[in-house]
């Protein structure tokens, strides 16, 4: 693969660039923390057949990849995130110009589902509030801590039952809590395992625990808002570790303070960063971490890995390991890409 050269824009972890550099494969990186101006993505794409998209690919945002941006890159063959979700990617797009699109998916399931019961824990027994009351001096004064609740017997309610899903019900079930999800369909594996489908109404009605891992599309944009509140629990709490653009934050925020909901714990916001004096944030029954369910050493480093394997492929003119547009090999915009060329072995 001498001479192939292939963009970086973000952080990827060491054995992605070893993984490049054992191929001779020419590597030109942004991994500043702002965007890269345009003129220079336009010049670097100009020749480039590989555009990677690390952590921090567009600075505070994620870079956004469509037909406009593709059309900079006349000789890309494969374009790759080291992510799992791709919002950001017009998939559409990609197909369109014969550009095969990978990502890293399920390499986060564990993480996440880690995080997700972490959070569980956390809201449950309301531990950022007794952090506070040790810290504010409250204990040493006799006051009494916060109370909170079991999970044994309760019911976890999981929308999204993708391996994020089904990880996280693992670990709830071996917490003692019963299990039951919603997905457009029935799905076999779940059901395996006795966890059961619910439709949407009787899933927030039945659950004390609701956890969202579902990606962002327009379907599900927003889906969580005043109505879906509205059915839950007022003891019940709920967990996104999906994306943040599927929840109505100014929803949430109302249910919280009119006690419609005990509370909430989130991974991902909308917006991202939330404003430190964003109304979410006063309501003292929300958690909100910085997007980290994937910041782990081995998750990461799978995830780069996995990157690096869809990269090689690609630029081979091989079926990508995380082909998100597995239709984009039939169109002829691909083979003319190929045409002429050859593909590697």
């Amino acid at each position: 693969m001498k001479n192939k050269k292939v963009i970086v824009l973000g952080r990827l972890k060491s054995c992605f660039f070893e993984t490049m550099a054992k191929k001779n494969i020419q590597i030109q990186q942004w991994d500043s923390r702002t965007a890269i101006p345009e003129e220079q993505l336009r010049q670097w794409l100009s020749g480039a057949e590989g555009l990677i998209l690390g952590r921090g690919s567009g600075g505070r945002k994620k870079l956004t990849v469509n037909g406009q941006l593709l059309e900079m890159g006349p000789f890309l063959k494969v374009v790759a995130q080291d992510l799992a979700g791709y919002d950001n990617v017009t998939v559409r797009d990609c197909t369109d110009a014969g550009i095969p699109f990978g990502n890293a998916a399920g390499a986060n399931a564990e993480s996440v589902a880690e995080e997700a019961m972490g959070l569980v824990y956390m809201t449950a027994r309301r531990m950022i509030e007794a952090w506070n009351f040790v810290r504010d001096g409250r204990w040493a004064a006799y006051a009494v801590p916060p109370e909170g609740v079991n999970l044994m017997g309760r019911t976890a309610g999981i929308v999204g039952i993708g391996a994020i899903g089904q990880a996280f019900a693992r670990r709830a079930e071996a917490s003692g809590m019963h299990i039951i999800y919603h997905a457009r369909t029935v799905h076999p594996d779940a059901e395996g395992h006795g966890w059961h489908w619910r439709d949407m109404d009787r899933l927030l009605a039945e659950s004390d625990v609701i956890v969202s891992a579902t990606p962002l599309t327009p379907a599900t944009h927003q889906m969580w808002n005043r109505s879906c509140f509205q059915k839950m629990k007022d003891t019940a709490f709920f967990i996104n570790v999906g994306r943040g653009g599927c929840v109505k934050t100014e929803d949430l925020t109302e249910a919280l303070l009119s006690g419609s909901l005990a509370g909430a714990a989130l991974d991902v916001v909308d917006p991202e960063p939330i404003p430190p004096d964003h109304p979410l944030l006063r309501t003292g029954r929300c958690i909100v971490l910085p997007h980290m369910g994937s910041m782990t050493e081995e998750t990461l480093s799978e995830m780069s890995r996995e990157t690096a394997e869809n990269v090689l492929e690609g630029l081979k003119g091989k079926p990508l390991p995380g082909i998100v547009n597995p239709e984009v090999y039939g169109t002829e915009q691909f083979k003319n890409k190929w045409a002429g060329e050859g593909k590697n072995d």
